[in-house]
């Protein structure tokens, strides 16, 4: 009996793991950039965090989370599998658009 109640307390907090795990969406990307290059970002809303690094390497973390109730009817299961980060870079800059 206790190990079917271990089982069963496992399962439910392996379950719970990942329904919260499914909460976001995150993108990590590392660019060499000259000292000189520029950092564009197009996104519609959000936070954003600049630190300024000392080197000649961005490093990008975005994490996209869904509206709540969902947006226009859209589940927020939906709104993650279409929500992305594009990448565009090259030695003079980094262009990051989220979509």
């Amino acid at each position: 009996m206790k190990s079917k109640l271990s089982l069963i307390v496992l399962f439910v907090f392996f379950g719970l793991s990942i329904v919260t795990a499914q909460d976001f969406k995150e993108f990590r990307k590392s660019f060499n950039i000259n000292k000189t290059g520029e950092v564009i970002l197009d996104t519609y809303k959000g936070k954003v965090t600049i630190e300024p690094s000392g080197s000649d390497v961005v490093e990008v973390y975005a994490r996209i989370e869904p509206d709540r109730g969902g947006f226009l009817s859209t589940s927020e299961k939906k709104q993650l599998e279409n929500a992305t980060v594009l990448f565009d870079a090259s030695s003079n800059s980094v262009k990051i658009k989220s979509e």
